[in-house]
């Protein structure tokens, strides 16, 4: 669903918490499909992810106490800790040993722990900044944006990407798919009507009293409105997906609340 918001950039925070190392990789390679497909920048925070995991990104972050350690390809990574003095055991992954690095246990991959002390997370960074990679991106970032300023695009500066009249019609398309989808209740409910309309109309059949008219309305108008408390409970779990979508800015409120309550 989030994925249909087109949003630039999408931020992820440990998608893998409660799930299994297949399904990790399906959504991260889907993830990747999606963003290569559509030109646009996602960025996931994975906690303990296998190496077939790892392998999908096309580059990795490594950070430590708020500082970035290592920003370039999965590829280079490995390497460039190898030149600050670190080796990867053979039989351990890479996402363990990354995550291991900056902790006071990186101390145990140093190549030579005799001649040389563990770094500390500002002399990671600050080893980064240095380096090869740290200097390209500190240019990059010198550079002037080429092209049309991102505040001047119309797909960037509009806050919802549909019309109001289109929102009310999405929200109203699919609260209709949610209430046909639900056809035992429906069904249920039309027989109920039905026959408590045959019994209240045989019961009151060429009535002229008033009174009576009014009593078959009001009872009428109660037995709906029994029925529309059913109701109240649902809507109570449907603001999670509301907050959800509107912080997204997928429609205004109003719309939302136009088209569900038609």
């Amino acid at each position: 669903e989030m994925l249909a918001a087109k949003a630039w950039v999408e931020c992820s925070d440990e998608i893998s918490t409660g799930l299994d190392a297949a399904t990790t990789y399906d959504i991260c390679k889907i993830l990747g499909e999606t963003t290569r497909t559509r030109h646009t920048l996602r960025i996931v925070s994975l906690l303990q992810p296998p190496p077939e995991t790892v392998a999908l990104f096309d580059e990795v972050i490594l950070l430590g106490e708020g500082r970035v350690l290592y920003a370039g390809p999965v590829g280079e990574v490995t390497q460039h800790f190898k030149s600050l003095g670190y080796v990867q055991p053979d039989r351990m992954d890479p996402a363990d040993w990354l995550q291991s690095l900056p902790t006071k246990d990186g101390s145990k991959y140093l190549a030579n722990p005799e001649q040389m002390n563990h770094l500390t997370n500002e002399e990671f960074a600050q080893k980064f900044i240095e380096s090869e990679r740290g200097e390209e991106i500190r240019r990059k970032l010198q550079e002037p944006p080429k092209g049309v300023p991102l505040k001047d695009k119309p797909e960037l500066s509009q806050k919802y990407a549909n019309s109001a009249l289109r929102n009310i019609k999405l929200v109203i398309r699919r609260e209709l798919l949610i209430w046909w989808r639900d056809k035992t209740r429906r069904i249920a409910r039309l027989i109920q009507c039905l026959i408590m309309g045959v019994i209240v109309g045989t019961v009151f059949w060429q009535s002229d009293d008033p009174q009576t008219r009014m009593g078959v309305n009001f009872q009428s108008i109660f037995f709906i409105s029994l029925g529309a408390m059913l109701k109240v409970p649902p809507q109570i779990d449907t603001r999670a997906v509301f907050y959800k979508e509107q912080d997204a800015n997928f429609y205004p409120t109003w719309t939302f609340v136009l088209g569900r309550a038609l």
